[in-house]
């Protein structure tokens, strides 16, 4: 066997193996030159041949016999057989047949070359044998070029193909085993209308379902109850495929009931053409995380609480002590007409004052616990404050009795003092109603206002305070929810339930009340503010 120019045979699949990601999503490289295969017993023919062809820039290998061809077969991939019909020993036609049965070779193009006077029974045999044409001598050097030719671009096409084939292979196989090896996070894929189409190993391991179990089934299986009915997976599909991502942290529910606190990412997944062909789902345990920084929390709360205390209960005190004794310097004084008479009056009167900062200071760092009618109180001087400061209509609406732990009083406190905050600077709201209400085994606290509306896309435009609102809710165990109502303004409400024995509300059995599990932990570790019995009042206003 003769060759007129040396081939260097690579294979792409092994090379695409071991390159890098960068590589394997690479545009391929230029195609190396194709393989011709002139097949027949005569020298003079195949140099004929190799003239006509060299022009076409391929390696052109030569075989003067059957059993020489079907070596070369062995070693190399070509793009083209040029076979003659008529050689000693395995003819054209025998030579084929051995062709087709190897795998690489069964659909190689084959272009039998025959004398003129060859009878039709041979042309039908060859073409029998899968022949792609015959040429008959003497041949025409452009009609050979042109067919060749393109015999070439098809092999070429197909080999770029091939070759895109292995790379997206190789790079879906990574792809696979990166997301079947995670662990920590839950990964997978969710049709247009929230059905699971895939599963890995850590969705298994933080939720308990094994993929058979869960294929299928709609994704709203994982959220608590209350959640699906309020509608809260459809709502994050909708704005998923809207926006194109949604991020939310909150109770999901493993197979076993419990609960745990998740952050979760649902990316839509878009054509070129933006239509939408499902979601990506990335969601994270993080109740670890959640729960150090609750108790992260609970000490800088405990901590605030202190230090008001301690301004309320001994500085207060002090200076109490300071301004009863100028008092009694000023009486003592004043019927001498001593010239010090009036420095003492101003000292009793800057005494005076400072008493004043100094609890409200302590209001400011433990609204609920300085009060004996805790979290109502705090709310009731929320709104008059928010009337006396800002000339605003604010009312507090609330007529039960009810005892409640002063580290989820305090939350509660927060969100409605930072609701009320948005609601004037953001809403210019001019009314605001704050309510306190329970409904079978849930709190409600509920901030309305006629200001200028929350926007339509909340989560585009939501700034810290809302992000920390959504944050005390979740770590008093409870849900955010924010409205635009429907004669203008917002609706902040957040929803709390009550499970055990240390919440009780008016007319409500000792079994039907209580903290949330979350919350029992923080609560064996509180005192608790009682909340007495009042009328509905509008503090501030004139009767």
């Amino acid at each position: 066997m003769t060759a007129t120019h040396p081939i260097a045979r690579t294979d792409p699949a092994s090379n695409a193996a071991e390159a890098p990601e960068a590589e394997l999503l690479a545009p391929p490289p230029t195609p190396a030159r194709a393989n011709i295969l002139l097949v027949d017993d005569r020298p003079d023919r195949l140099l004929a041949l190799e003239a006509i062809l060299s022009h076409l820039g391929q390696n052109l290998v030569k075989a003067q016999s059957g059993k020489e061809a079907l070596r070369c077969l062995l070693h190399e991939d070509f793009a083209v057989i040029l076979l003659d019909v008529k050689m000693p020993g395995l003819d054209g036609f025998e030579t084929a047949a051995l062709i087709r049965q190897r795998k690489n070779s069964e659909h190689t193009p084959i272009i039998f070359i025959s004398a003129i006077h060859e009878t039709e029974t041979h042309l039908l045999k060859g073409y029998a044998l899968g022949a792609v044409d015959f040429l008959l001598t003497p041949i025409v050097p452009e009609v050979l070029r042109t067919k060749v030719s393109a015999f070439v671009e098809i092999f070429r096409k197909t080999e770029q193909l091939r070759q895109q084939a292995e790379r997206l292979r190789l790079s879906e196989e990574r792809f696979r085993l990166l997301v079947e090896g995670v662990r920590d996070y839950a990964l997978c894929m969710l049709d247009a209308t929230g059905h699971v189409a895939s599963w890995n190993a850590g969705a298994e391991q933080i939720t308990g379902h094994r993929a058979e179990e869960i294929i299928g089934r709609h994704f709203s299986h994982f959220y608590p109850a209350e959640e699906v009915k309020r509608g809260t997976p459809s709502h994050h599909l909708l704005v998923s495929a809207a926006e194109g991502r949604v991020e939310d942290e909150g109770w999901r529910v493993r197979k076993d009931g419990s609960r745990f606190w998740a952050n979760v990412i649902i990316t839509a997944l878009c054509d070129e053409q933006g239509k939408l062909h499902g979601f990506a789902k990335v969601t994270r345990d993080i109740t670890a995380r959640r729960r150090l920084e609750k108790e992260i929390l609970e000490i800088s709360d405990r901590e605030q609480h202190r230090i008001g205390q301690d301004l309320h209960d001994d500085l207060c005190q002090r200076l109490a002590g300071i301004e009863f004794m100028s008092q009694f310097l000023e009486q003592n004084l004043a019927p001498k007409s001593r010239p010090e008479a009036s420095t003492a009056a101003e000292i009793t009167k800057l005494v005076r004052e400072t008493i004043a900062r100094t609890r409200d200071l302590a209001r400011g760092l433990s609204p609920v616990m300085l009060e004996t009618d805790g979290l109502r109180s705090a709310l009731q001087e929320l709104a008059a404050n928010t009337e006396k400061l800002f000339n605003v209509s604010c009312e507090f609406q609330g007529d039960f009795s009810i005892s409640i732990d002063n580290a989820v009083a305090t939350h509660l406190y927060r969100i409605a003092q930072e609701s009320v905050s948005n609601a004037l600077k953001h809403g210019k709201a001019k009314r605001l109603i704050v309510s306190l209400t329970q409904a079978n085994d849930r709190l409600a606290l509920t901030i309305k206002d006629n200001g200028s509306g929350f926007p339509k896309i909340a989560h585009k435009t939501r700034g810290m305070g809302l992000r920390i609102m959504q944050y005390r809710a979740g770590m008093i165990g409870g849900s955010l929810t924010v409205q635009r109502q429907p004669d203008g303004g917002t609706s902040v409400t957040c929803s709390l339930q009550l499970v055990g024995d240390h919440i009780r509300a008016a007319g409500v059995p000792p079994a039907a009340t209580g903290l949330s599990p979350a919350l029992r932990a923080s609560h064996t570790r509180r005192p608790v503010g009682r909340l007495e019995a009042r009328p509905t009042i509008q503090p501030g206003r004139k009767s």
